[in-house]
């Protein structure tokens, strides 16, 4: 098994929490939880990886409240940050992959929306805005991307009349209707297999006008691998290049130890093939060619998966 990435010259690949070194005091994107255990996974910036932007991932776990402190309560405090983040929360209940097995309010400017099915939510910089976990039913998936390289926030008050801007257009609840596949990503069986792989989420100009990120997610499933065409040999998309940097990020589900995958992941990084085996978070930068990427034919397990890269729309 091939895991030694240090022979990689562009591309970064990060599969162990990071210490969290040199965070200022207002910390990074971590939401108030009221009810619940959380588990921070990885945080991840340019310090971390030269050329990353902000990404941050953890899981919120059923469990007896813990006391707040004061501290947590100024880290779930209004703010606004200098750059445009995304934050999603997804589900872990396998027959409705949009319930979110629990509840999360989110503060944009002056008004609080409520929810309790899977959400990605764009949010523009200077906007006011917080994150509170309200309930946990069963492990919630979070992550959160920063369009710049390093974390900042800045205390604010709540406005006491919002901007006029529709703020329920800022949310993305689903994949959308007619996403065409460049050609390079077919052929290797079709786009959503039910049970196997998907699709859950689809973020960019079109799904949130204004947005300045794409993310495409997918939860990875028990089901086999529909059999390939008889003129494919390796599933999954071909060797390309993208005109801006890209995440691809796998996560598994074994609450226990967060950083096992359950499976492997075979990715192509330059010329160079990886069998992969714990969550990790591969940076790959603009114009650097990489795939192909697949999974293994059966996984015994679910596995959560994104890809993400701060454009308009997949290029």
């Amino acid at each position: 098994m091939n895991m030694d990435f240090s022979a990689l010259k562009y591309c970064k690949v990060i599969t162990e929490k990071d210490p969290r070194l040199d965070i200022p005091g207002f910390a990074h994107e971590i939401p108030l939880q009221l009810d619940g255990i959380r588990k921070d996974i990885m945080f991840l910036d340019e310090k971390i990886a030269p050329g990353f932007f902000l990404n941050e991932y953890m899981w919120h776990m059923p469990g007896q409240a813990i006391p707040q402190r004061d501290a947590d309560l100024a880290l779930a405090a209004p703010h606004v940050s200098s750059y445009d983040k995304v934050i999603s929360f997804v589900g872990t209940n396998p027959d409705n992959l949009y319930d979110l097995c629990g509840e999360v309010e989110i503060l944009l400017e002056n008004h609080r929306f409520v929810l309790d099915r899977h959400f990605a939510v764009y949010i523009p910089a200077g906007m006011c805005h917080s994150v509170t976990v309200r309930r946990v039913d069963r492990p919630i998936w979070q992550y959160v991307l920063g369009h710049g390289k390093r974390f900042d926030a800045t205390p604010c008050e709540i406005p006491g009349s919002g901007s006029g801007r529709d703020l329920a257009k800022l949310f993305a609840y689903s994949y959308g209707q007619g996403f065409e596949l460049p050609d390079y990503r077919k052929g290797g069986g079709p786009r959503d297999e039910p049970g196997r792989h998907d699709h859950i989420t689809l973020m960019d100009e079109e799904m949130v006008p204004g947005a300045e990120f794409y993310i495409e997610a997918s939860w990875m499933g028990t089901a086999p691998r529909k059999p390939l065409p008889p003129d494919v040999k390796i599933p999954g998309p071909k060797r390309h290049i993208h005109p801006f940097p890209e995440l691809i990020t796998y996560f598994g589900t074994n609450w226990d130890d967060p950083y096992d995958l359950q499976g492997h992941v075979y990715l192509t990084l330059e010329d160079q093939p990886f069998d992969i085996t714990k969550s990790f978070v591969a940076y790959i930068p603009e114009d650097v060619p990489h795939c192909p990427l697949y999974l293994e034919e059966k996984l015994d397990h679910r596995i959560v998966h994104f890809t993400a890269g701060p454009a308009k729309k997949y290029i």
